[in-house]
């Protein structure tokens, strides 16, 4: 390992099927849950006023969401507040919203870097568009640099995704167009 290696790495915490490990002078030696807790302690211990302490998502769609409220759930996601869940070192914004793909109403925080809210009944993600939830990202945290950034990889997404398609397309449609020449023709 090189030194500028060691300095990169000094006080990381690496969590693997090895267990916790902190690296101190280049070396990586056992971190013990105590160690742990001290430096992350959990968000329920904390005595934070800003958060709801629950123990799933599907409590805070049962007991903070309005059955109203779920069942007229559009295409919009809807902000509910702050709720921290077991485990966690920090309260995280929770949004109501419609699964794209089960379109059940599910609530959850945003993961991924800001991009991506998750299902729970159908484990997929509904990803966050910078043009339409410009407002959700940016409270969120996201810079203007990075919807800009987010926009440009969506565009060159779109165009990958779409060009296969259309060339295929083509293909098939000029294979068809000449066997039917063909037959028509002799």
């Amino acid at each position: 390992m090189c030194a500028w290696q060691e300095d990169a790495l000094e006080g990381c915490i690496i969590l693997d099927s090895g267990g916790r490990r902190v690296v101190r002078g280049g070396k990586e030696y056992p971190m013990s849950e105590e160690e742990y807790r001290k430096l992350f302690p959990l968000h329920r211990d904390t005595g934070c006023k800003d958060c709801t302490h629950v123990n799933s998502e599907k409590d805070i769609l049962l007991y903070f969401v309005a059955r109203e409220t779920r069942a007229n759930i559009g295409e919009d996601f809807v902000s509910i507040g702050n709720f921290c869940l077991p485990f966690f070192t920090d309260h995280h914004k929770f949004y109501l919203f419609k699964c794209c793909f089960c379109g059940n109403a599910c609530v959850s925080y945003i993961h991924g870097g800001g991009r991506r809210l998750w299902c729970p009944d159908c484990r997929d993600f509904t990803r966050l568009s910078p043009g339409k939830h410009r407002d959700i990202l940016i409270n969120h945290g996201l810079s203007e640099k990075d919807l800009e950034h987010y926009e440009q990889k969506d565009r060159e997404d779109k165009r990958f995704r779409r060009g296969p398609y259309v060339r295929l397309a083509i293909v098939f449609t000029t294979a068809i167009l000449t066997y039917f020449g063909f037959k028509i023709l002799g």
